[in-house]
């Protein structure tokens, strides 16, 4: 999909809504982010952590330490009934849709699997295909 373009309706929903709920998960993109500065001052951003050759002072952010939970927290079964499957949609639809009315930046997969940020032609299509499933599924 190309920027600027609305997403097909029936196709890969689920990537959207993975991407949606992940942007929501994280809350901020960079919080998992190495960021430093390179010897000519500009900024880096990676998912890995900067050479060796970086002095610690020019390191400006490190990644968050994982929040494991614990051994005891109960997992919610998958849902297998015609009604809990609609159930489990609504409530993944209506957070959805929370997320993107919020201030998050919100990244889609392009053709070659990059993300890219959504604007808001995109964003405008989500929400309508959003509310068409929480219409379809929340009663």
């Amino acid at each position: 999909m190309k920027t600027g373009q609305a997403p097909h309706p029936g196709k890969g929903w689920w990537r959207i809504a993975t991407v949606l709920i992940w942007a929501w998960a994280a809350g901020c993109a960079r919080a998992d982010m190495w960021i430093w500065l390179d010897d000519n001052g500009r900024r880096v951003l990676s998912d890995r952590p900067p050479p060796a050759s970086v002095p610690p002072q020019h390191i400006l952010q490190r990644p968050a330490p994982a929040v494991t939970p614990p051994a005891d927290t109960p997992t919610r079964p998958a849902p297998t009934t015609p009604a809990e499957i609609r159930a489990d949609n609504c409530q993944r639809a209506q957070a959805s849709l929370a997320v993107l009315k919020g201030p998050h930046t919100l990244l889609m997969p392009d053709e070659q699997g990059r993300p890219v940020p959504m604007d808001e032609a995109m964003k405008r299509a989500e929400r309508a295909r959003l509310r068409q499933i929480i219409r379809d599924n929340c009663r």
